[in-house]
């Protein structure tokens, strides 16, 4: 399932500061990817603070590989 280019993906976050390895971050694609076409991507505009707060906790607890 393809998610989103990097670059839309800092777009919606709007920042290019995101930790994790290229593979982590391709991961993140996806799941904002299957957020959007859930909630749409007003939604994670709205919501990018905590979704960057949740994603680099996970990232420093070694949740996502």
């Amino acid at each position: 399932m393809p998610g989103f280019s990097l670059e839309k993906m800092y777009a919606l976050l709007g920042t290019h500061e995101v930790p994790g390895t290229d593979q982590q971050l391709q991961k993140l694609c996806i799941r904002l990817s299957e957020l959007a076409r859930i909630n749409g991507e007003k939604w994670i505009i709205q919501h990018r603070e905590k979704l960057l707060k949740e994603w680099e906790s996970a990232i420093q607890r070694k949740l996502i590989k």
